[in-house]
């Protein structure tokens, strides 16, 4: 990008645009109020001029004059901007103090502006009125404009000098202004330019007030955080995936290697097989269990239906009772009825079982496993708890993860990819639930699942 075309010019564009068209409008907008006020002044004056110049009339002859000649008040010897004129009703100048105009001006009791002699004046009248209220005459008075032009020019001056400066010093001030204020936007940029696999430790970390752009720097430092941790999880869910896959795929091609060594029974192919077998069972699994993971939790389909929670357990503690009367382990249940969700069936059973069956492989013989289900605000809350050894609060905020293995001691010597808890909490999160866990060492373990009802 051009530096014409950055954001920080289009900024102090926009604002020298808007700071132009905004002294333009408030220099107008003096200099018409200022030429307003000059104008009623100068009306004011030659109003009470006109007035003034009433008083010292005299009449002769049906003539009127000035007393003397003069207006002793009003008529400024040797004034030049200034005339004040006796005329008769048709408009002829019958006497006149002040400046001499060439002609006399228009009658009229409204302040007008005309040009005499190149040159603008303003003028008023008021008649001279006689007995019976007829109109014997008119006095009016004349004022040049020159000085107020002279003013008025020379205002106009200033401002088409100072408008023009204030406009140019704002920019400077702006652009400098800008220039800081988006110094964070700037290393945001180059910061993502050398972000790569190998540099996802760079942080902005700014350091200046909390204001748009400083949260704007905290809440990119905060992504940056996330996109580290999710690629470091992907990483070592990819290496975790590669070791658990090789396992079985390992023991698949030692099996089929032992078959080809030489010659065997039937009952040695048999055998070999059987093992081949389980392994690819347990390579099927695991696949299903990575392909739910890369889905979210997220089911096949988009159609979802009511699902009878109460009976959905009952099923699924049905399936494992034979499991834990091999492992004397008691499973006992408080479910109350009539529990509903909207949901999938299958995903919500796949989570019970993952859950239920930790919980009986973890109990030691003689153990109790609860499963537990009530509603209440609005969500339905399944409880399954075991008395196993229990997990060690370290542990505790690191079991959803995938392939994440809790201590040795706890799995009774069993053991399993470390997806089932993920897969769960997956499942948990697409039906709008949640799924946490709450344990101590010795007393055992509880898992509660929180749907919406």
């Amino acid at each position: 990008m051009t530096r014409f075309g950055s954001l920080r010019v289009r900024v102090v564009a926009a604002f020298v645009i808007l700071l132009t068209l905004t002294l333009a409008v408030a220099g107008t907008q003096v200099y018409l109020s200022t030429r307003d006020r000059l104008f009623e002044e100068i009306d004011l004056d030659l109003s009470l001029a006109a007035s003034q110049a009433l008083l010292h009339l005299e009449e002769e002859d049906g003539r009127y004059a000035f007393q003397g000649g003069e207006v002793p008040a009003l008529a400024y010897p040797g004034q030049t901007d200034l005339e004040i004129s006796v005329l008769s009703p048709e408009g002829e100048r019958w006497d006149q103090v002040g400046a001499d105009l060439p002609v006399a001006l228009s009658l009229s009791t409204e302040a007008y502006t005309t040009e005499i002699s190149e040159q603008d004046w303003r003028t008023l009248a008021q008649p001279i009125v006689g007995p019976g209220g007829k109109i014997e005459g008119w006095v009016q008075a004349a004022r040049s404009l020159r000085p107020i032009d002279n003013a008025l020019s020379a205002l106009a001056t200033e401002l088409y000098i100072i408008l023009p400066l204030a406009v140019l010093i704002a920019a400077l001030a702006s652009y400098f202004l800008a220039g800081r204020a988006l110094r964070p936007l700037t290393r945001m940029a180059r910061t993502a330019e050398q972000i790569g696999p190998a540099t996802l430790d760079k942080r902005i970390d700014h350091i200046g007030p909390a204001d748009e752009v400083g949260r704007m720097a905290a809440a990119f430092d905060a992504m940056l955080d996330r996109v580290q941790a999710a690629f470091e999880r992907e990483r070592r869910f990819s290496a975790d995936a590669s070791h658990e896959l090789r396992t079985p795929l390992a023991a698949i091609k030692g099996g089929i290697g032992v078959s080809l060594a030489r010659t065997r029974t039937v009952e040695e192919h048999e055998a070999i097989l059987q093992n081949l077998d389980a392994q690819a069972d347990q390579l099927i699994r695991l696949c299903d269990d990575l392909l739910v993971l890369a889905r979210g939790g997220r089911p096949r389909s988009a159609d979802s239906e009511n699902v009878d929670i109460t009976s959905l357990l009952e099923l699924v503690v049905e399936q494992f009772e034979p499991l834990a009367e091999e492992q004397a382990v008691t499973v006992r249940t408080h479910i109350r009825r009539r529990l509903t969700v909207t949901g999938f069936p299958d995903d919500l059973i796949r989570l019970f079982l993952n859950l239920l069956g930790n919980a009986v492989k973890f109990s030691p013989p003689g153990g109790r496993v609860t499963v537990a289900a009530r509603k209440q605000h609005g969500y339905v809350h399944v409880l399954i708890s075991d008395r196993g050894p229990g997990i060690a609060r370290g542990r505790l905020p690191h079991v959803f993860e995938p392939f994440y293995r809790s201590d040795p001691s706890r799995t009774n010597g069993e053991r399993g990819t470390g997806l089932g808890l993920a897969i769960a909490h997956e499942i948990a999160g697409a039906h709008g639930g949640a799924i946490t866990v709450h344990s101590k060492l010795g007393e055992g373990t509880t898992f509660e699942v929180t749907l919406p009802a």
